[in-house]
């Protein structure tokens, strides 16, 4: 009975520990079961949603930027050409001035006694020049005695033109109309000659100056249109005037120059400019800038969402920049732009897109 009571003692603890085992390799199973779909579903939320929008392509006129500044088209520095002191300094700083104005008095002291003194000489001189050209013809005057007659003649002439010149130098006057810009002496100063009175710019019409690269120099032509835009975003109409065909040195650039009205004034020299000039008629999408993104090689491009969510990054060309935004090309006819949330997400990448079409194009 012992042994027997043994063996239904083992049978037991056998039976226990195979259902122990079975029961641990069915809740496994289950685990397993209920944990496959959770996973999935964990990665289904780990989409990161980005904003899109649908840009569709339109007719656009290309157009070249220049970066520049305006210029003025005249602007003299006044100088004296004799010397004295300054007695009178009629027109005010920032004042228009016509041509001919006077700007800079200098004393005339005794310029105009010797010119006085020129003038008499020189009737003295024309006098005896009749009279031995008379008594010339008559044979009472040898041709040396002529001769030097006319020679005491042209000096005198010449010292009265230099004694006339001299007298006018006093009067600094506006070489053409325009505005006084500097002032750099005041009544009082003692002037020598070349030393500066006052700077006068010609302000209309007014330039825009720019320097274009070799690889673009040939798409402009002279006398064509351009587009003039200030710093403040003011936009002026205006003609290619210039463009130059020696190439600065350092830069391997050319001068080129947009001529503006500026009858009222408001363009000022020296302002940071920009000049647009149209070069062709192409298909682009206007875009704001902030949606740009730059790829791990430096190329410049816009990030897109595929069909299938799958973010494809695509590099673009612009070809006009305006206050309504960036034109580009490179893109299809309508391309799902992602903008907002680009910066997060990168090309490959599957994501959750958010149409917000209606929003951007409002």
């Amino acid at each position: 009975m012992r042994i027997r009571g043994s063996i239904v003692l083992a049978i037991a603890i056998a039976a226990t520990i195979i259902f122990w085992m079975l029961s641990g390799q069915i809740k496994n199973e289950e685990n397993a079961g209920s944990e496959a779909p959770a996973a999935s579903s964990a990665d289904d939320g780990d989409l990161t949603a980005v904003r899109v929008a649908m840009v569709t392509a339109q007719q656009r006129d290309a157009s070249l930027t220049i970066r520049g500044r305006t210029e003025a088209l005249r602007k003299v520095t006044l100088r004296a050409e004799t010397q004295g002191s300054i007695v009178s300094m009629p027109m005010e700083r920032g004042s228009f001035v016509a041509e001919g104005d006077l700007i800079c008095e200098i004393a005339t002291n005794d310029r105009a006694s010797r010119l006085e003194e020129a003038r008499a000489n020189l009737a003295l001189r024309i006098a005896e020049n009749d009279a031995a050209r008379e008594l010339g013809e008559r044979g009472f005057r040898s041709d040396i005695q002529r001769a030097g007659a006319v020679a005491a003649l042209n000096s005198a002439r010449a010292a009265f033109t230099a004694a006339e010149v001299d007298l006018a130098r006093t009067q600094i006057t506006a070489p053409f109309d325009g505005i006084l810009d500097e002032r750099y002496v005041n009544v009082g100063d003692y002037m020598s000659p070349g030393a500066p009175c006052g700077v006068v710019i010609d302000q209309d019409p007014c330039l825009i100056v720019g320097q274009i690269s070799e690889r673009d120099v040939a798409s402009l032509t002279l006398g064509g249109p351009g587009l003039g835009r200030l710093i403040d975003g003011t936009e002026v109409e205006g003609t290619i005037r210039f463009i130059g065909t020696q190439a600065d040195p350092a830069t391997r650039t050319f001068r080129v120059e947009l001529e503006v009205a500026n009858e009222d004034g408001l363009l000022r020299d020296g302002i940071t400019s920009d000049i647009l000039v149209p070069i062709r008629s192409v298909i682009a999408h206007r875009i704001s800038p902030a949606v740009l993104s730059l790829s791990d090689s430096g190329q410049v491009g816009v990030k897109l969402v595929d069909d299938e969510g799958i973010v494809r990054f695509t590099p673009i060309e612009i070809v006009a920049d305006g206050i309504d935004g960036f034109w580009i090309r490179g893109l299809p006819d309508i391309a799902r732009i992602i903008v907002v949330g680009h910066e997060y997400v990168v090309d490959g990448q599957h994501v959750a897109p958010v149409d917000v079409t209606s929003e951007v194009q409002s």
